[in-house]
């Protein structure tokens, strides 16, 4: 797999945990190149085009997403935002001691709620469960973002990118409406990132537009824009 000095991310072909992943790096202008892993149709939904590279890539703990860079290797999607943020960027990770560990805590909270959010799209067959618990799983971020610019106050941080990506999946799958009369601050929220002129190029680049938000094999499921 020679990306000829690029980084290499590595996810299933759907939005789902990878996409924050590749805002993340497009923001950061970051060279990389994005493999995409393809399900199979129904009925079988076939994993073999990542079954069959799995072991072979020299992943400590092989799993999608994966990041390659070079000779480093890495797998969990909080913790290749963490190595990008760190790497290119590093005030994406706060840049106190209290700040630091206030993303630390961030990523933990938001992390459990995007379970939350995508569990029940993969286990039943009622989107209105899935709205609801969306609509829960987001009350606490959106209590504690209040009228700040960001999480952290004025300052972005790499687990933006990652709420910015639950209310895109949010607002597909039908939970647009409840969620900007219950939590307005995240219309404003929303909106900033979608201007942001960083990541302009990236919504208009083809190969990114119309990706499912979930697996083909999940019941609720939705493309984005």
């Amino acid at each position: 797999m020679d990306s000829h000095g690029e980084i290499i991310i590595g996810y299933w072909n759907i939005r789902g945990l990878g996409r924050p992943i590749l805002l993340l790096a497009e923001y950061l202008k970051v060279p990389h190149e994005y493999k995409a892993y393809e399900e199979g149709d129904a009925p079988e939904f076939s994993k073999d085009s990542w079954l069959i590279e799995k072991n072979s890539l020299g992943l400590a703990f092989p799993n999608l997403p994966f990041l390659i860079d070079g000779e480093y290797k890495l797998t969990e999607s909080f913790a290749i935002m963490d190595y990008l943020a760190r790497k290119f960027k590093p005030e994406l990770l706060g840049e106190t001691t209290e700040e630091q560990s206030t993303v630390a805590m961030l990523v933990g909270v938001v992390a459990h709620a995007k379970r939350e959010c995508a569990t029940p799209c993969y286990t039943q067959s009622d989107v209105n469960l899935v709205v609801d618990k969306t609509i829960d799983a987001l009350e606490s971020i959106s209590s504690y973002l209040a009228d700040k610019t960001y999480l952290l106050g004025d300052k972005l941080t790499h687990v933006d990118f990652f709420v910015f990506e639950m209310l895109e999946a949010a607002f597909a799958l039908g939970a647009k409406q409840k969620i900007e009369e219950k939590y307005p601050n995240f219309v404003e929220y929303h909106k900033r990132f979608r201007e942001m002129d960083e990541l302009k190029i990236f919504y208009e680049n083809e190969k990114y537009k119309n990706q499912l938000f979930n697996m083909k094999s999940a019941p609720i499921n939705a493309k984005g824009e």
